[in-house]
């Protein structure tokens, strides 16, 4: 199920439950001059929680995600080299 309210070329924001893979999201555009930037949020029934932050080409700026009783992860996106680094250790250890 999925409701969403949309400005044409403009802002929108996404509400949606998938009973069959068992997650709830939320997603927000912002557009501007033919790009967007969007922010996600999302949360699955085998416990992982996720927010992302992507530029207007897709490309993941940065993914905040845990699960379970794991470690939380903190990948910031590198679009050059198109990888992730888990930054959150070195913050661990700046505390």
């Amino acid at each position: 199920m999925m409701l969403g309210i949309d400005r044409s070329k403009r802002e929108a924001i996404i509400l949606g439950v998938d009973d069959k893979d068992g997650m709830a999201l939320m997603q927000m555009w912002g557009e501007k001059d033919g790009t967007a930037e969007r922010a996600g949020f999302a949360l699955t029934r085998d416990g992982a929680t996720l927010m992302k932050v992507s530029n207007e080409s897709g490309f993941e700026r940065f993914v905040l995600r845990t699960q379970g009783a794991d470690s939380a992860a903190y990948l910031i996106g590198d679009p050059k080299a198109g990888a992730f680094k888990d930054v959150l250790p070195k913050l661990a250890g700046a505390a």
